[in-house]
């Protein structure tokens, strides 16, 4: 990072298991272009993750997903969710090979013509998942439960 509009003075690391966690100790510039004060700010690194909405023209309907999820808890009863198919980025892999792998696993469906949508950072105040997402072409009376347990 090469920017001199900003500084990282270190990082702490707070937690190393199926997430991260990091304490970044940073400054920047102002617009008057003083520096800012010292800065210790939590930093989630969960990965990244694509986001695909399968659609049917011919129906015109979308598939969406019903899963447990635990972080829904304490603000959801039931913490079961209707969403639109989602998963993690495994290193190396391209959104759109996830957008398929997961609408298969997910929803039992093929997608045909993939088309991105958008990329964005969901939470950048604190979280460094980057999103992509795409409509996929499906044919939905073909949908099912997930192809995995």
């Amino acid at each position: 990072m090469s920017d001199k509009r900003f500084e990282v003075l270190r990082k702490e690391e707070l937690y190393d298991g199926y997430f991260r966690a990091d304490r970044w100790h940073v400054r920047y510039r102002r617009h008057d272009g003083s520096w800012s004060h010292e800065h210790g700010l939590e930093v989630f690194d969960r990965g990244h993750a694509v986001s695909v909405l399968p659609y049917d023209a011919k129906a015109d309907a979308v598939v969406l997903v019903e899963q447990f999820r635990v972080a829904a808890i304490p603000t959801t009863d039931p913490p079961w969710l209707i969403e639109a198919v989602a998963g993690a980025t495994k290193p190396g892999e391209v959104p759109e090979d996830v957008a398929r792998r997961e609408a298969l696993e997910e929803a039992g469906l093929e997608l045909g013509e993939l088309k991105r949508l958008s990329r964005f950072l969901p939470s950048p105040g604190a979280v460094t998942e980057e999103l992509h997402l795409f409509i996929g072409q499906a044919d939905s009376p073909r949908a099912g439960g997930p192809a995995r347990p």
